[in-house]
């Protein structure tokens, strides 16, 4: 499927849904680059849907990610 601009406003990440896999943690929040409002959107088990209201490019910031200690013993 080309990328272009969607018919109805909305783009559609399928890669980017809850179930989908490459994503291990959700998503905090979506902004658009040169966007000075906030921005409608949801993550759903299908994908992240944005109501951008145009083809934009979008920002997504992840929640932050726990790290365990590492012990090195000698």
């Amino acid at each position: 499927m080309p990328l272009g601009e969607p018919d109805d406003g909305v783009l559609r990440i399928r890669s980017f849904g809850s179930g989908a896999g490459p994503l291990t943690r959700a998503i905090k929040h979506v902004s658009l680059l040169g966007g000075s409002g906030p921005v409608e959107w949801e993550q759903t088990t299908d994908g992240l849907v944005v109501h951008a209201g145009r083809a934009a490019v979008i920002k997504v910031a992840l929640e932050s990610e726990a790290v365990q200690g590492h012990w090195d013993i000698f």
